[in-house]
C-alpha cells in the first residue's frame, strides 16, 4: 500500500511539472505578422560647395538656406550634400521604396538633368569645402549613380533612393548621405535651414509593431511674397560721403531672413527667431566714392515664392577734374658734364624716378613706365594725394641691351575714381659714351670722387677741358 501511494505521489509530481509546459507550448502566441509602414524624414544636414570658391564653407549667413546644384559657363561646379538620420526606423525594417525630395525655388532650363550619388566619406556641414569635399563617385562606368531626373519647373523634385536606403538600413553601406550635381545652370534649391527641408520618404515592412513618427507638418500657406522698403541717406551722396542704407522687410505670415549684399558678400544680415517673425531690419554704413557702388537687398519668407531681390545702384558724383601729375628723375651723379654722359652703357648707376598725383575725387591707380616696363600702383580706398618712387639699376633693370647712342624714356599716368587720367612724359635721356669707353679703359669707378683711377688732368686731356665726367667745382 505504501508502494502504491508512492507511485501515485511520483506520478502526481511529474504531472505538476510537465503540465504547465504542455499548456504553455499549446497556447504560445504566433509570431507577429509584418506590417507595411511609411514615414517621411527631414534632413538636418545639408550644405553646398563651390569649385569657384574652393576654400569657402557655405553653411552660414543667407547661404545656409539654399542648396546650389549647377555648373556655370566656365564649367565651375556647385555640388550639394544631404544626409538623413535613420535611427527612428525599427531594427527589422525592410525597405520597399524610398524617395529623396528637394524643393526648387524657380523654373529652369527644360531638359536639365540632375544626378544623385551616394557619398562615400564623412563630411561636416559646418566645415566642408570644395577642397575638402568627400568622395561621392566610384570607378564604375556610371560612377555609382543612384538616379537622374529631368527638371524644368519649380517645386518638389523626387529622386528614387530605394537602393541606397536599403544599403544604409541593412548595413552594407555606411550612411554618409547623398550628393547632387548637374551640368546646367540652376536656380537654388532649399536646404534644411529653410521651411522646405530636403525630405526622405520610406515605405518599409516591419514586425516590431512600432508605429512610425508622425510626418512633419507642411510649410505654412504663404503665397504672398514678402515686401522690402529701403532708404538711402544722404539721397544724393558726394564723393567720400558716409552713406547709410536702411532696409525693412515685412511679411504677413513669417520671414526667414533679410540681407544687404555687395556681390556675394553679406554686409548686413538678420534672421528670424521663429516662424512668426513678420518684420526684420538691416542697416549698413560705408563711405562711398565716385562712381558709386551696386548693392543687393535680399529677403525671403516662409512660403514657396522666390527670394525677393532688389538691385540698388548708388551713384556718387565727382568734380570732373583731371589729376594733377608731376614726374622727376635723379641719378647717382646729377652734375655730370656734359649731360650726355649722365648715363653710360651698363654703368650700374641707380636711377630714381618719382611721380606724384593729386585729385580732389581721389587717385585710385597710377602707372610709371620706364624703358618699356610698367610699374603699377593701386589705392583702395582712393587717395587725394599719392607719391611713388621707383629705383632702377642702369644695365640691369633698364637699358640692359643699350648700344650707343640709345635713349631712356619714362612717363607716368594717373587715374582718378571718375576714370579721368593725366599722362606726363619725362625728358628723353640720351645715353652716350666717349670712344675710350670701348677700349677697355678703367672707367668702372666713374662717379665716385674717392675712387677715380685717372687724374683730372688725364681726363681733361682725353675728353677736353669742358667735357669731363664729374664737375670739378
Amino acid at each position: 500500500m505504501r508502494i502504491l501511494n508512492k507511485k501515485i505521489a511520483i506520478t502526481a509530481l511529474i504531472i505538476c511539472f510537465i503540465a504547465p509546459s504542455i499548456i504553455l507550448t499549446t497556447h504560445s502566441a504566433p509570431p507577429p505578422t509584418p506590417k507595411t509602414y511609411s514615414t517621411t524624414l527631414e534632413s538636418n544636414y545639408s550644405v553646398y560647395i563651390s569649385e569657384y570658391q574652393p576654400t569657402y564653407n557655405f553653411n552660414s549667413g543667407t547661404n545656409k538656406y539654399y542648396l546650389e546644384i549647377q555648373q556655370n559657363e566656365l564649367e565651375y561646379k556647385w555640388v550639394s550634400f544631404v544626409k538623413f538620420d535613420l535611427s527612428s526606423l525599427p531594427e527589422d525594417a525592410e525597405v520597399l521604396d524610398a524617395e529623396i525630395s528637394l524643393y526648387l525655388t524657380a523654373g529652369s532650363n527644360p531638359g536639365a538633368a540632375v544626378r544623385m550619388y551616394p557619398v562615400r566619406q564623412y563630411w561636416s556641414e559646418n566645415s566642408v569645402t570644395w577642397n575638402t569635399r568627400p568622395s561621392y563617385k566610384d570607378f564604375t562606368k556610371t560612377g555609382g549613380l543612384i538616379d537622374t531626373i529631368t527638371i524644368s519647373t519649380a517645386g518638389w523634385k523626387d529622386w528614387d533612393a530605394t537602393s541606397v536606403v536599403e544599403d544604409w538600413v541593412d548595413g552594407s553601406r555606411t550612411n554618409y548621405g547623398v550628393a547632387f550635381e548637374t551640368n546646367y545652370n540652376f536656380p537654388r534649391f532649399r536646404s534644411d535651414e529653410s521651411t522646405f527641408e530636403p525630405s526622405l520618404y520610406i515605405l518599409y515592412r516591419s514586425s516590431s509593431g512600432e508605429e512610425p513618427e508622425d510626418p512633419p507638418e507642411d510649410p505654412p500657406e504663404d503665397t504672398t511674397p514678402c515686401e522690402i522698403e529701403y532708404t538711402i541717406n544722404p539721397e544724393n551722396p558726394q564723393n567720400g560721403d558716409e552713406v547709410t542704407i536702411s532696409v525693412t522687410a515685412t511679411d504677413d505670415i513669417g520671414l526667414e531672413y533679410l540681407a544687404i549684399k555687395e556681390g556675394s558678400i553679406e554686409l548686413c544680415s538678420e534672421f528670424a527667431e521663429d516662424d512668426e517673425t513678420t518684420i526684420l531690419y538691416c542697416n549698413y554704413t560705408e563711405n562711398l566714392y565716385v562712381p558709386g557702388k551696386t548693392f543687393f537687398i535680399e529677403a525671403n519668407d516662409l512660403g514657396s515664392s522666390s527670394t525677393q531681390l532688389i538691385t540698388l545702384e548708388i551713384n556718387v558724383e565727382g568734380t570732373g577734374s583731371n589729376p594733377v601729375v608731376t614726374l622727376d628723375i635723379e641719378f647717382d651723379e646729377d652734375d655730370a658734364i656734359p649731360e650726355k654722359y649722365r648715363l653710360l652703357p651698363m654703368d650700374g648707376q641707380e636711377v630714381s624716378i618719382t611721380a606724384t598725383a593729386t585729385d580732389p575725387d581721389g587717385i585710385d591707380f597710377m602707372t610709371i613706365t620706364c624703358d618699356g616696363m610698367l610699374y603699377d600702383f593701386s589705392y583702395d580706398p582712393p587717395q587725394t594725394e599719392v607719391e611713388e618712387t621707383i629705383n632702377l639699376i642702369n644695365g640691369v633693370d633698364i637699358l640692359n641691351d643699350c648700344s650707343t647712342p640709345c635713349t631712356l624714356r619714362y612717363s607716368v599716368r594717373a587715374y582718378d575714381i571718375e576714370d579721368l587720367s593725366t599722362r606726363v612724359e619725362g625728358e628723353d635721356i640720351e645715353v652716350n659714351a666717349p670712344w675710350q669707353w670701348y677700349w677697355g679703359l678703367p672707367f668702372a669707378n666713374w662717379g665716385s670722387p674717392d675712387n677715380h683711377t685717372w687724374s683730372w688732368t688725364m681726363m681733361e686731356s682725353i675728353f677736353g677741358e669742358d667735357d669731363v665726367w664729374v664737375d670739378k667745382g
